[in-house]
């Protein structure tokens, strides 16, 4: 590998640094005095990331149902929707949740199973607990497009749950600013990381429409 030093600013120690950085590489930086090294570091993240998702699914998290929530999260965000559908399937084995069933719902209505995504958001709903009844009430009308009725009926909510469901509504209105300011503020709300992982998510969503 042929390295080209570069003139740069003064440092007075040796210093390493990751300059650049994008998705599947990062520049690796060797700077002293007035001299910058850089070396292009590559690697398929996404590979990388997957292949230990599967080993620890395989091991110490195989009966873990967060795990296998965390890791279709992952996957359904990624690009690999058969691979999620088989890691959520398998975490709604374990143990049926809200949000495994409505990630679940996502992906099969993607495949066109739209009954069996309701079915699965009405089995979801019997999971919420009772406070959650005015933002599932709001989504209803979010799928009916009734958004300025969804938000006078969340009204002011302090959840994450709420304020994620409020920033829906903003992006059912084409506002993606009011959106991610909702969801930002939801995620400061989140006191855990399955949560602030559901929140980003909805950001991941936005950032994809």
């Amino acid at each position: 590998m042929k390295l080209t030093p570069q003139t740069t600013e003064a440092t007075e120690r040796l210093a390493y640094t990751f300059d650049d950085a994008k998705e599947n590489e990062v520049t690796l930086s060797m700077r002293w005095e007035k001299t910058r090294v850089p070396v292009k570091v590559e690697a398929d993240t996404k590979k990388l990331v997957a292949e230990g998702i599967h080993n620890t699914l395989r091991s110490e998290s195989h009966w873990d149902a967060p795990a296998w929530i965390e890791a279709a999260s992952y996957m359904m965000n990624n690009g690999n929707p058969d691979l999620a559908l088989e890691y959520i399937t398998r975490a709604n084995e374990l143990t049926p949740t809200a949000r495994g069933l409505r990630i679940k719902a996502a992906l099969i209505e993607k495949k066109g199973d739209a009954e069996g995504a309701k079915a699965l958001r009405a089995k979801a709903e019997t999971l919420m607990s009772p406070e959650l009844a005015p933002v599932q009430s709001a989504y209803r009308l979010i799928s009916q497009k009734k958004y300025d009725e969804a938000l006078t009926s969340l009204g002011d909510q302090k959840s994450w749950r709420g304020l994620v469901a409020i920033g829906d509504a903003w992006n059912g209105k084409g506002d993606k600013a009011k959106a991610m300011e909702l969801y930002q503020k939801a995620m400061a709300a989140a006191t855990n990381q399955s949560d602030r992982t559901e929140v980003q998510d909805s950001i991941n969503a936005l950032g994809a429409s």
